[in-house]
């Protein structure tokens, strides 16, 4: 009688830890994770349209041809990056992307048989830091700051030119948090100057300025996003 009433008391010792368990269960949120440290890890997908004009002059056989010109491009493209979640309402991050572009214009530039030189870009990928501020918890307003690449192309005819520019890349945007990912729309302005190539027919003088925007969703990797969405931006650390 002794061991059974003995086991009987551990049994229901056991019932009632576990049902506390189970509550606390309910009403915490689950803290697994993949590692530790006051940043988030994301990648995403976005979509990109954007615009370019400027001054080109095609010179063609030994004739220039002055125009000015507009290109507008489209295109998909995949982020990655960091994001340092500060005390408060400030944010400190890095981002690198990059996507493909199609798209182009065609200028004329003959008054006899027509001549006509194709203007399009390949690619854009950019590495920039970006620092923002949380308007509410779920809503960040940023900055960023870096350099951007280009593919370029041109052609005459048969004859055809691609190279690769290196230029500023600077915008603002806004992310909305949803919890395991975010939501974001935003404006970039990658400015390359003038570009100059040439074939054996034909030298290309024109302005690779790009106007883009871009709306995406990026998903976070590694910590738990209740505590990176609630305690993080009140001054805990992230789990």
């Amino acid at each position: 009688m002794t061991r059974l009433a003995t086991r009987l008391t551990r049994f229901k010792g056991a019932l009632l830890a576990g049902a506390a368990m189970s509550a606390l269960a309910a009403a915490t949120p689950a803290t697994a994770q993949n590692y530790e440290g006051n940043h988030q890890v994301r990648f995403g997908a976005y979509l990109l349209a954007g615009n370019g004009a400027g001054d080109a002059t095609i010179t063609h056989l030994g004739t220039a041809f002055p125009t000015d010109y507009s290109h507008g491009t489209v295109g998909i493209g995949v982020s990655g990056g960091l994001e340092w979640l500060r005390r408060g309402v400030w944010s400190w991050g890095l981002e690198i992307d990059g996507a493909a572009l199609a798209g182009g214009t065609d200028i004329t530039h003959t008054t006899g048989p027509a001549a006509v030189t194709k203007i399009g870009y390949d690619y854009l990928a950019t590495a920039r830091v970006r620092g923002g501020l949380y308007l509410r918890h779920d809503m960040l307003w940023y900055g960023t700051i870096g350099v951007a690449f280009l593919g370029t192309e041109a052609q005459t005819g048969s004859l055809k030119v691609s190279s690769t520019q290196t230029g500023l890349a600077i915008g603002t945007g806004l992310e909305y948090d949803f919890g395991g990912g975010m939501l974001f729309a935003e404006y970039l302005f990658t400015g390359f100057g003038d570009i100059d190539a040439s074939t054996a027919t034909t030298n290309y003088t024109y302005n690779a300025d790009l106007h883009t925007f871009r709306v995406g969703v990026k998903f976070k990797v590694g910590h738990d996003w209740y505590y990176d969405d609630v305690a993080a931006r009140t001054g805990r650390p992230l789990k």
